[in-house]
């Protein structure tokens, strides 16, 4: 897991596919549900700044924690390449490599949280989710909120033991091309998706390269995200399932919980 997200490769794909959409919707939640935080907002798995930098728009400091050196480093790149950027906008947003089960931040520093486009499906444990939450509470001041996002399994989930490959590929500005094949399998027993990209790509110098990177994302239900943030001390302060539509035309449910210490 940690290594695709320190892939320079894999982040550009991330930026190119994922970074500035908001297909979920979950953008303009973020940004209305912490319209009226006053002060910094720690915001878990940043990636390339996708729901960061409409935060920084909107006046807001920002914590942006993500295990990839490679993300930051293309969000910092948005903060100074967007257009009528400045540095009041730099100075908003602090990158933070960490591993969101260990964040190496002060008690009580953070005015609200939150962990946006089920980024917390990268945590394969119970025992994982729980040192997460209890990290989020210590960084968090009295009554502030904790936000984050999680697919809600449908009837045929778990996924299908095995999916047909995937192939897309994204055009760069320089005038190249990055190819990704993506393959899932899902054995039932485990409770985990399993996959595989396999990574071709060139430059616009004709410079090529191919790689392939595996991951694991945890299938747990939304109730049990639930039952463990009560176990760790939180309260469900609020939960929606609003319903999208992705890239390849699927609906799919997606929950919302906004958490408040106790």
């Amino acid at each position: 897991m940690v290594r695709r997200f320190q892939h320079p490769v894999f982040a550009l794909q991330y930026d190119l596919s994922e970074g500035d959409r908001s297909r979920l919707g979950d953008r303009d939640w973020y940004v209305e549900r912490l319209a009226g935080c006053r002060g910094p907002i720690l915001e878990l798995g940043a990636g390339t700044g996708r729901i960061t930098l409409p935060l920084v728009r909107h006046g807001h400091d920002v914590v942006a924690v993500d295990v990839g050196h490679a993300m930051l480093q293309r969000l910092r790149g948005k903060l100074t390449a967007a257009p009528g950027a400045s540095p009041t906008a730099t100075r908003l947003v602090r990158t933070v490599c960490a591993d969101m089960r260990h964040l190496p931040l002060r008690d009580r520093t953070a005015a609200a949280a939150f962990c946006a486009y089920n980024s917390l499906g990268c945590l394969l444990e119970p025992r994982d989710l729980t040192r997460t939450y209890g990290e989020v509470l210590r960084l968090l001041g009295p009554g502030a909120p904790f936000l984050f996002d999680v697919p809600v399994p449908g009837p045929t989930e778990p996924y299908l033991e095995a999916a047909p490959p995937r192939h897309e590929e994204w055009a760069l500005p320089d005038g190249g091309v990055i190819e990704r094949t993506a393959t899932v399998r899902t054995p039932q027993a485990e409770g985990r998706l399993h996959l595989e990209y396999a990574f071709r790509w060139r430059d616009a110098t004709g410079t090529a390269g191919e790689e392939v990177v595996r991951f694991e994302l945890n299938t747990w239900s939304p109730a049990f995200y639930a039952e463990l943030a009560e176990a760790a001390g939180f309260v469900v302060a609020h939960r929606e399932e609003p319903t999208f539509r992705d890239r390849r035309g699927r609906e799919r449910a997606w929950a919302f919980f906004e958490l408040r210490r106790r």
